[in-house]
């Protein structure tokens, strides 16, 4: 069986992931995503939303979510109303 992606990254994994340093992470890319604390406080987040911060800079267009006739991008549509 091939290599795991994981769901899961920590701050400098995650900092890799999207070709940053992890002070521009911090800046640029954590506010808008969720920060996931697996266990105790470890510190983690989740690849779907550094997809999503990803193909949002790359112009990449998502299919359309609307909740109450607003329509969401993809980060709102994933945290809770």
């Amino acid at each position: 069986m091939g290599e795991v992606m994981p769901r899961l990254l920590r701050t400098e994994d995650a900092a890799d992931y999207c070709a940053v340093s992890v002070s521009a992470f911090h800046k640029e890319i954590a506010p808008r995503c969720r920060k996931i604390h697996p266990a105790g406080n470890r510190v983690a987040w989740l690849r779907d939303d550094l997809d999503a911060y990803i193909d949002e800079k790359a112009g990449i267009i998502r299919p359309e979510i609307v909740r109450d006739g607003k329509r969401l991008n993809p980060l709102e549509a994933i945290l809770p109303s």
